[in-house]
């Protein structure tokens, strides 16, 4: 289609690609059963594209992920459109952070920038040192109330043990009722009180429930565990964790009815758990991997909050600490796990930091009432409270000069601790500030009162990739959040208003529009007269929300939008309350935008100026 415009037309089109490399973390949610993925963008969807294809678009309604509202500066979960995905050749941006790790993103990706007050979408590679970058402060995610289940059985029958000659599994009943497994329907395999391996002494529970002291386990095996041989499983510890030892084999007692062995030498103390069914229960959760591979389990991000914090509990006795400043430091080689961890402490209600230390990707959740919950800080650190404090600020607000007055003025005032020469403030500094005045200049006010903070940008790099990269199409806020809380942008949801930052320059950005404006543009997008005139089916069609309706008031008192054509669009749009995306063109057929829509729009001369 580019090429045909290009060439049969003469129009200069350029391709804007927006996408994140394969191994971004990102937050879905099925709409229809609740549950929450939370992994590397492509192990979430890549398996919805068809590989033989540089660059494809699905379909993706029945998802929906944790987007960013930058009308309230909210972060909400919100339905998906599509996913995108593409092959690329070219470089990749590693944009590194103050507090939020590092960023990587393809040359046309946009972020939310903080500059000058205001929030602004800006590519990656208009990106600089000195920039601030929007993070999520905390995710708002409505924990479940029931514990998680698992059936070992049916555990087994998706792992392809029917299939399996060698070794027989069996069932056993209440009354002593014996089935093997390879001749019962996997609907069957719930029914069942215990499950055994024939050549084993074990009566493995059928039925597990995930409550707190599982994921406590479970925690301490992301943290400090192994699987070996494909058999077993076992907890390296340290010589000086002989309590944890203990609790972990009376767990394992209670939860899997199995005694460990315990072997203990002078440096270190090794739990093994002597089961295949065991080992192949954490394996489906998820638990096993190496130091660099290792990752949280579903089950854990599908669990009430109890569930989630115990687990999170386990994970830091195992391979974290608390400093002497009171901080509680975890650090890992796996980056998928360090993005995780992050992301579940977001949900949770604290704010962490992260740095990257040679290979180490190393947590920090601060002492402090600023970024840490009281309950949770106990909770995490085995109950010691003597060291929360204020704490140190790592997501420093940068204030504009319009602030900086407000705050000395009340300052002067004996109503606010300030410095003059601060240029930067705490959002709970800024919080106080609005208690006082009532209210703070639009997009401060947003980030104080809503769900972000912002990191600071210290250095770029550029590195070549080859391979695909992935988008997702979220129609409503067109952002979506990844690892490590960064709120990531793909698109802006209002057609129009691109056209107008193209053809008239950016309003935000006024002090460039003479050189970013295009006069000689021309609307060829889709249009709401459009929707009947190529008979867009109902399911197609897009309800408009109270935000794109505010948007479209404002395009009318634009000069560039007084023209009779854009003032129809436009009154049209606001009296039917519906839109479409330039997408539901393919109900005609995949070649219909570029062999029928686009080359009618313009040899006719059907665009709106």
């Amino acid at each position: 289609m580019i090429r045909r415009l290009w060439e049969e037309y003469n129009l200069p089109v350029y391709v804007l690609t927006d996408s994140v490399p394969p191994n971004e973390i990102i937050v879905l949610r099925d709409r229809s059963t609740g549950r929450v993925i939370v992994k590397p963008i492509e192990e979430a969807i890549g398996k919805y594209f068809d590989n033989s294809k540089k660059r494809e678009r699905v379909v993706a309604t029945s998802f929906e992920t944790l987007a960013y509202n930058p009308f309230t500066g909210r972060i909400e979960w919100t339905p998906i459109g599509y996913f995108y995905r593409h092959l690329i050749d070219d470089e990749l941006l590693i944009i590194k952070t103050r507090g939020s790790g590092n960023i990587v993103v393809t040359k046309g990706h946009s972020l939310f920038v903080f500059r000058d007050g205001k929030v602004r979408v800006v590519r990656g590679d208009e990106i600089k040192p000195g920039d601030y970058i929007l993070v999520a402060e905390k995710l708002r995610v409505n924990f479940r109330d029931k514990y998680q289940r698992i059936i070992v059985g049916k555990v087994l029958l998706e792992k392809g043990w029917r299939e399996r000659k060698r070794t027989k599994v069996v069932l056993i009943g209440d009354r002593i009722k014996v089935a093997d497994l390879r001749e019962i329907a996997n609907s069957e395999a719930s029914k069942y009180k215990y499950v055994k391996l024939s050549s084993s002494k074990w009566l493995i529970p059928n039925v597990l429930t995930v409550d707190e002291d599982l994921a406590w386990l479970l925690g301490i095996f992301t943290a400090e565990g192994c699987g070996s041989k494909k058999r077993y499983l076992t907890f390296n510890l340290s010589r000086n964790e002989e309590n944890i030892a203990k609790r972990v084999a009376e767990i394992l007692k209670e939860k899997f009815n199995i005694d460990p062995y315990i072997l203990k030498n002078e440096k270190e103390i090794r739990v093994i758990v002597p089961s295949r069914i065991v080992y192949e229960v954490f394996d489906w959760l998820g638990a096993l991997g190496t130091a660099r591979s290792k990752r949280i389990p579903d089950v854990i991000f599908n669990s009430p909050k109890s569930v989630v914090l115990s687990y999170l509990r386990g994970l830091i006795e195992g391979d974290g600490h608390v400093d002497s400043d009171g901080n509680i430091i975890y650090s890992t080689r796996s980056k998928t796990l360090s993005k995780q961890v992050y992301l579940l402490l977001l949900m949770v209600g604290t704010l962490p930091s992260v740095t990257v230390n040679g290979d180490d990707y190393v947590i920090r959740i601060g002492a402090s009432r600023h970024n840490t919950v009281l309950e949770i800080y106990g909770t995490l650190t085995l109950g010691i409270m003597s060291r929360y404090k204020a704490g140190n600020i790592t997501h420093v607000i940068p204030l504009n000069r319009n602030i900086r007055k407000l705050m000395i003025q009340l300052m002067n005032k004996g109503l606010l601790a300030y410095s003059s020469a601060t240029k930067g403030s705490s959002k709970a500094t800024l919080l106080k500030l609005y208690n006082n005045i009532g209210q703070l200049p639009s997009d401060y006010e947003k980030i104080v009162l809503g769900d972000v903070v912002v990191t600071e940008v210290q250095e770029i790099e550029r590195r070549k990739y080859r391979g695909f990269v992935y988008d997702i199409a979220v129609p409503e806020y067109e952002s979506f959040i990844g690892g490590h809380g960064i709120v990531y942008h793909n698109s802006d949801p209002y057609g129009f208003y691109i056209y107008s930052v193209y053809k008239s320059g950016s309003i935000s950005l006024s002090y460039e529009s003479e050189r970013l404006a295009t006069p000689g543009a021309k609307f060829v997008g889709i249009a709401p007269s459009d929707i009947d005139r190529y008979k867009i089916p109902p399911q197609a069609i897009i309800r408009a929300k109270d935000t794109d309706l505010k948007r479209a008031k404002e395009l009318l008192k634009y000069p560039w939008f007084k023209s009779k054509a854009w003032e129809k669009e436009l009154k049209l749009f606001l009296s039917t309350k519906r839109k479409v995306e330039i997408e539901a063109l393919s109900v005609h057929g995949f070649k219909f935008l570029s062999q029928t829509y686009l080359p009618e729009k313009i040899t006719s001369g059907a665009w709106i100026e």
